[in-house]
């Protein structure tokens, strides 16, 4: 099957993972045997390509090759139009770019020693990544267990029969709520809004903590924002607390 260069060949994806199939005449690029792929020439309105290569497939389809096209990671998502020249060759292309959130949050972990119903402050900064702007909201909720704590209600549910009229779900359920130290309210203090692409900002935040923290225990949790993290300990102050059986 012959492709028609008179219709734009498609790339989409994010910006350094595009890549597609031509069509060209036979040896009009490198075979896979070389050392190197063929060069090409590859022009978009409105973007530089930071790096463009060619390479014929090793196939029964003489002139089927790959191509792959790298563009900075900050390309606004959006339709591309330009050309890819190889040789004598040029052909049509339409690149669509993705959003791409991502994020990196500094420092990646927070360790603490707190009281039951504490609030504390810290502070982090914020870095956009991404090919697109992130919304920092004014607030953010996440659950904290005791250290070990769900391994241990899967261990108790699926492993132990102390009490076999007890269903293991129930027993399970019972395990988790009994090691559970409550949901953590994050509040950003300075930094929400709109973060645009290789933003950085820095943040200052509240954790307000529940007061079924049991003192002498530890609690474990993960504040998520997009595709990144923040995992927090929070070392409980005073005696160890036994739970009633």
């Amino acid at each position: 099957m012959k492709q028609d260069h008179s219709t734009p060949v498609q790339l989409r994806g994010h910006p350094g993972q595009l890549s597609t199939v031509l069509r060209l005449p036979p040896r009009a690029v490198a075979s896979r045997a070389s050392s190197r792929s063929s060069s090409c020439s590859v022009n978009l309105q409105g973007v530089d390509v930071r790096w463009a290569s060619i390479r014929e497939i090793g196939s029964a389809s003489p002139g089927l090759s790959v191509l792959r096209i790298k563009l900075p990671v900050a390309t606004p998502p959006g339709a591309y139009k330009g050309t890819v020249l190889v040789g004598d060759n040029e052909v049509p292309i339409v690149v669509d770019i993705e959003p791409r959130p991502r994020l990196r949050l500094f420092p990646r972990s927070f360790k603490a020693s707190v009281a039951p119903g504490a609030v504390l402050n810290a502070n982090f900064t914020v870095l956009n990544t991404g090919n697109s702007s992130i919304a920092i909201e004014k607030e953010y909720r996440f659950c904290v267990f005791e250290r070990g704590g769900i391994d241990r209600a899967f261990y108790v549910a699926l492993a132990s029969d102390q009490v076999p009229s007890e269903r293991r779900i129930d027993r399970l359920v019972n395990e988790l709520s009994a090691s559970h130290g409550g949901r953590v309210r994050l509040e950003i203090e300075s930094g929400e809004g709109e973060l645009a692409p290789g933003e950085a900002r820095d943040l200052r935040v509240a954790l307000r903590l529940s007061d079924r923290l049991r003192a002498g225990q530890t609690y474990s949790g993960t504040w998520k924002i997009e595709n990144t993290g923040v995992s927090i300990a929070l070392l409980v102050t005073g005696k160890i607390q036994e739970v009633a059986k």
